[in-house]
């Protein structure tokens, strides 16, 4: 058996006042998941313990990312992340930047 991806949502986020990288890639994938119910994983055979979530995000300084902080917003599964450089980070007058980031998360079940 191996693994196979069933589903890949993408979503975007945001740390307004800031400057946060791990807060802007916890909203995006807090955006992605937002209206999943995924009943693909049951009629499968399979249960929420099976899925392995893989999350990808992009922000202007990923090796800011703290994983426990991003990944905690997922229910189930055996999670992962990377984060790589991308996003955007928005000059702010007179404070933080605005951090924009991005996230695709992909559930994928072995079979």
């Amino acid at each position: 058996m191996a693994l196979k991806p069933m589903v890949i949502e993408m979503g975007m986020g945001m740390d307004v006042h800031g400057g946060d990288c791990t807060k802007a890639a916890r909203r995006a994938v807090e955006a992605a998941i937002r209206h999943n119910g995924l009943p693909l994983v049951r009629q499968l055979g399979k249960g929420p313990q099976d899925m392995h979530v893989e999350v990808l995000v992009g922000v202007p300084r990923p090796e800011t990312v703290k994983a426990e902080g991003v990944l905690d917003v997922l229910p189930f599964g055996t999670k992962s992340l990377k984060a790589v450089h991308g996003g955007l980070e928005v000059p702010f007058p007179g404070g933080d930047p605005i951090i924009v980031a991005t996230a695709a998360v992909t559930v994928s079940l072995d079979l």
